[in-house]
């Protein structure tokens, strides 16, 4: 049996009202939800949208030196600098101490939280960092120790 409508629907509001002679309840509600998934995409792009900025804005925040402090369990302090490059959203980075320029291992980014390990006297020693406000703060472990970690921004000249 086909249904001919005599009238043609120029409003969606109109087609709404012949629903109960023509569909079933489910399909009802999934057109009454249309207008509500028509925006669906618009919400994402706008989610993506936030999310690119937001880590534009880290990526500036990180980028630089950073002089960094790290506390031995017996109360020592060990200096060092940490330098971080972000070019076209990839992160590269460096340590020097006073015994020099290290190489970094499995150096991340995700967020506001840096990790990465890098060679100290023989052992490899796990950072984990924290971008909280102008500063980094977090841990090391190594070597069957661990400690805080805490850095500022250097200024720029």
């Amino acid at each position: 049996m086909n249904f001919m409508f005599p009238v043609k629907f120029y409003t969606f509001s109109a087609a709404l009202e012949v629903l109960p002679l023509c569909v079933s309840g489910r399909l009802k509600k999934m057109i009454r939800l249309y207008p509500l998934l028509r925006i669906l995409p618009i919400l994402g792009a706008l989610v993506f949208a936030y999310q690119q900025g937001s880590a534009a804005q880290n990526g500036a925040a990180l980028s630089g030196d950073w002089k960094m402090v790290s506390f031995s369990p017996d109360g020592g302090e060990i200096a060092w600098r940490l330098t971080i490059r972000n070019q076209d959203g990839k992160y590269s980075a460096a340590v020097a101490s006073e015994e020099g320029e290290t190489s970094l291992k499995d150096f991340k980014v995700e967020g506001d939280d840096i990790s990465f390990h890098v060679p100290y006297q023989g052992d490899d020693y796990a950072i984990n960092l924290k971008l909280s406000g102008e500063k980094l703060v977090g841990t090391w472990s190594g070597n069957g120790d661990t400690g805080d970690t805490k850095g500022e921004k250097v200024a720029t000249r």
